[in-house]
């Protein structure tokens, strides 16, 4: 038996021996017993309840009474009852109640609304770049209320969107004369926050060159900093709590969280209870993308709990954005993210065998092995390039550092395992040593590290990606999340080798660990 069978086995059998009634049938024992490793089991696997069949729903009714670690969804739901029971789902405690925590502060950030001159706003935007009917739909929704989800797939415009939303926004605190506008640009794990960073900063630049009849001050005034939701809650790491407890409330009045599909259902009631009424919260994400490591799968909850007949306050909230500008919807990787979806196994696999689709391939692993290597082959002539600008000047740019890791971010390799040959550990192994980069020791000017587990006095977290341009191998160089004093973005910042906290070799990375990223093969 696994170490963590032995876990779940455990938290079944403590909670049956406190059953008031000693004589509960033996067989109605083995069923709770199985029941309860499966509950365990459940929030492991990464959700936060599951359904029971009507034998079992019947058998907890029945013993309900002589079960102190049982409640049932109603008024009196003991939040000192370690499981409850609503309808047919079992929860343990703390992911029902902050299942019901989330859905009673979205109702209350729904409620807080603003008139919106519909006309005005749409002569406003108009003259800017991929402004669609659907993205005028989105962006006047986002402005309505308090609260918006915005979603869609890669590429539908997400972040263009909000940047637009984020520039009207500040343009009415601006008039309400509010001068210092807080805003906050969240992601789950630091790669993502770098991305929406990334993606922010661009079309910012972009807009400043042709402001399309907008304040100069408004376009600049939005922010080029992101961070995890992690560092903006001050997460601790020993109890998983954040520093607002007790009803303190952070101070600010837009937050914006990206890739919010990767949210797990505690940090959610976490964030939300650190927002005022007032606050501005976007949510943008993918639906269908893959759901947090940890429990719950709150955005793809939030977009199917907005379809039922009941939740008509939640529907007014969210916005669907569908047409992709990063691939065509008749595309290979259209038609193949549409079939994926639909669940049409039939389609995805007759696109993958059909030779007139490009952009869409299967191969023999050992081929993607030789192409993997060789996709990194302008990022070997960068590091080198880095290296000798390295041994010239004593040290490299903000601009020379920033080359390495764009050649970097331009080519990936992912598997959907972490262990075996073809998994991320074998594939990692066979690029570094393909490449050459590698000298003496562990550390090498060049290598490129994952982090693995946030460490808050470090500000380094889980997904955040450094590259050693170090010669003697001592520090590894990250991109920095806090803008020095007087300046609006980050630039890098260095971390010894020997204090990094849990790492990894990223050459490949599974999937899980892209998301939030965009790479151009």
């Amino acid at each position: 038996m696994s170490e963590l069978m032995q876990v779940h086995e455990r938290f079944a059998s403590i909670l049956l021996r406190s059953c008031t009634d000693p004589d509960i049938d033996e067989e109605d024992k083995s069923l709770l017993h199985s029941l309860l490793v499966a509950l365990s089991e459940t929030v492991v696997s990464g959700n936060s309840c599951f359904e029971v069949n009507k034998e079992i729903l019947t058998l907890l009714e029945c013993l309900q009474s002589d079960l102190p670690w049982l409640a049932k969804d109603d008024d009196s739901a003991d939040k000192n009852s370690l499981v409850v029971l609503k309808g047919s789902r079992l929860y343990l405690n703390k992911f029902y109640h902050a299942e019901r925590d989330i859905e009673s502060t979205l109702q209350k950030l729904s409620k807080v609304k603003e008139s919106v001159d519909e006309e005005a706003i749409g002569d406003k935007i108009s003259s800017l770049k991929y402004m669609s009917e659907a993205g005028e739909k989105v962006i006047l929704n986002s402005l309505r209320q308090n609260l918006s989800i915005i979603t869609g797939g890669p590429g539908t415009g997400k972040t263009t969107i909000v940047v637009r939303v984020l520039a009207l926004l500040i343009d009415r605190f601006h008039a309400n004369g509010n001068d210092n506008v807080s805003i906050k640009i969240l992601a789950p794990t630091g790669k993502a926050a770098a991305r929406v960073k990334e993606s922010i900063v661009t079309q910012k630049n972009q807009w400043l060159e042709d402001l399309c009849g907008f304040d100069r001050k408004v376009v600049d005034a939005i922010p080029e900093v992101a961070h995890t939701v992690h560092q903006f809650l001050g997460i601790n790491p020993q109890t998983g709590r954040s520093r607002y407890q007790g009803g303190k409330k952070a101070h600010v009045d837009i937050v914006i969280v990206d890739e919010a599909s990767m949210l797990a259902v505690i940090l959610v009631k976490e964030l939300l209870a650190a927002l005022r009424p007032t606050t501005r919260l976007i949510l943008l994400g993918d639906p269908y993308q893959l759901a947090s490591v940890e429990a719950g799968n709150v955005l793809a909850q939030i977009v199917a709990a907005s379809q039922l007949p009941t939740n008509e306050w939640l529907k007014h909230c969210c916005t669907e954005l569908t047409e992709s500008y990063r691939f065509p919807q008749d595309s290979g990787i259209g038609l193949l993210a549409g079939a994926t979806n639909r669940g049409e196994a039939d389609t995805v696999l007759g696109l993958l065998s059909n030779p007139d689709e490009p952009d869409v391939q299967t191969g023999l692993v050992d081929d993607s092995c030789e192409k993997a290597v060789g996709g990194y082959k302008a990022y070997k002539n960068a590091v080198l390039k880095a290296r000798k600008q390295h041994q010239d000047q004593g040290n490299l740019s903000d601009a020379q550092k920033l080359a390495v890791f764009n050649a970097f971010d331009a080519w990936q390799v992912f598997s959907p395992f972490r262990l075996g040959e073809y998994g991320v550990e074998g594939l990692n192994g066979f690029i570094e040593e393909a490449l050459k980069l590698k000298e003496e020791g562990d550390w090498y000017f060049g290598k490129p590290v994952m982090i693995s587990s946030n460490d808050y006095s470090l500000k380094l977290f889980n997904g955040d990606i450094g590259i050693c341009l170090d010669p003697e191998g001592k520090t590894v160089c990250f991109p920095a999340t806090d803008a020095p004093e007087g300046s609006k973005s980050a630039g890098f910042r260095d971390v010894g080798t020997r204090i990094l906290p849990d790492h990894q070799l990223v050459f490949a990375m599974t999937v899980h660990k892209s998301q939030g990223s965009e790479y151009e093969k």
